[in-house]
């Protein structure tokens, strides 16, 4: 699992302020007297470390352009099960281009979802993703961890562009691809995750302001690994395409091994379906997301709904061409010249926007490519008499990424 997180932890706070503290004991016995005196450092070597940070099972925040969700798992034998998972829709504009313009009302509307869980400073994950993160595997001379964690923030100022000063920097160190040529030329590979500090800070104020407590800022796209980790594991040598298709933004992610070897996050999403609805049928933003998720059944319109699909064909080609961008791109920078399997989630991962992108993608190179639908919960025991397993029959690719930030504990 990948651990990445632009926090800071408790535990290094409490030694700090222990540091140059130290505990005196007197002993009286038969009239004679002892003292001693402990340095705080030998008493903290010996105090067990769970009493001081005992990590828990975290609820999952996915905080999205029309939606947040939220997950809650706990521990059963060797796996997961669920406790519950809520959804609730956010206005449009509310998020645009992940920041947010309404704060209050995402604030609100998460205070909400945190109250169903029965959650009181409920103890939080939440992820980041867009142009204000960055994640990349670079090579460094090899050091020890906390060697790393002093040099990172000089090392990566090369790498990123924005100023050192207005990010939070984490890092993943990597098993390298050939270790014995990495051993010989004394490098080692690692991730490096960078996140704005104003986005993230918004991020966990949200969290606070709803009553809810922030540990843990991951990266959507370390999330999504995680999530497909638990429900699928990683197939031996094969390169596997993970796509999360929101309203305004996509995710694409690539891993090979359990490595994530490329991610971008694009632009725009299923809101562009949306959009060119409402600005051809002269519809308002409720019409026109009712159309675009109806089935063609649901309604008495059928002129309409025969305009409404050939226009979500046209901007389905027009996301899958940004993806299937990113793959090209991909290939011409390393080896790779095939994609055995692409799981596709989030909202805007429709049937059609799946038959469009496997169409294509068997038409660009990968004759062999399928299309599978990611769900996250496939590891994760559902009791079928919970309310939620309804909602997760229709909406579980949605909670792909709540399910990966739910499996962190802290």
């Amino acid at each position: 699992m990948y651990a990445i997180n632009f926090t800071q932890g408790g535990k290094r706070q409490i030694e700090g302020a222990l540091g140059d503290m130290s505990m005196r004991i007197s002993i009286d016995f038969g009239g004679r007297q002892w003292r001693f005196e402990i340095p705080a450092d030998e008493i903290l070597s010996r105090m067990p470390r769970v009493s001081l940070d005992a990590p828990s099972q975290l609820t999952g925040v996915d905080i999205g352009s029309h939606s947040i969700k939220v997950v809650k798992l706990q521990p059963v034998d060797e796996g997961f099960e669920l406790v519950n998972a809520e959804l609730i829709m956010l206005h449009p504009e509310t998020i645009i281009d992940g920041a947010m313009v309404d704060f209050d009302c995402v604030a609100g509307q998460l205070q909400k979802l945190l109250i169903a869980l029965n959650g009181i400073a409920e103890r939080t994950a939440i992820s980041v993703s867009g142009h204000s993160t960055l994640i990349k595997r670079i090579s460094l001379p090899r050091m020890t961890e906390a060697e790393l964690r002093k040099a990172i923030k000089y090392e990566a100022e090369q790498y990123i562009p924005f100023d050192i000063k207005d990010v939070y920097v984490d890092v993943a160190i990597l098993p390298p691809e050939n270790p014995a040529n990495a051993f010989s030329h004394g490098q080692m590979e690692i991730c490096l995750v960078v996140a704005k500090k104003d986005v993230v800070d918004d991020y966990i104020r949200v969290v606070e302001r709803a009553g809810g407590q922030c540990v843990v800022v991951d990266s959507t796209a370390t999330a999504l690994v995680n999530a497909f980790e638990h429900a699928y594991g990683f197939p031996k040598d094969e390169n596997i395409v993970i796509t999360n298709v929101g309203a305004g933004q996509m995710n694409i992610v690539i891993i090979k091994n359990g490595e994530i070897l490329f991610t971008r996050d694009i632009s725009m999403g299923a809101d562009l379906v949306t959009e060119e609805i409402m600005k051809t049928l002269g519809l308002s933003w409720e019409d026109a997301e009712h159309y675009k998720t109806a089935k063609d059944e649901e309604t008495n319109e059928p002129a309409i709904m025969r305009e409404v699909r050939n226009l979500e064909d046209r901007c389905n080609h027009t996301l899958v061409t940004e993806i299937i961008r990113s793959l090209d791109f991909f290939c011409a920078t390393t080896i790779c010249s095939d994609f055995g399997k692409v799981y596709v989630c989030g909202g805007g991962a429709s049937a059609n926007f799946s038959t469009c992108l496997e169409a294509r993608l068997r038409a660009n190179k990968c004759p062999t490519a399928q299309i599978i639908p990611f769900n996250p919960f496939q590891n994760i025991r559902i009791d079928p008499q919970r309310p939620v397993s309804n909602l997760l029959d229709k909406m579980s690719a949605r909670f792909a990424v709540a399910v990966g930030l739910a499996l962190r504990r802290g």
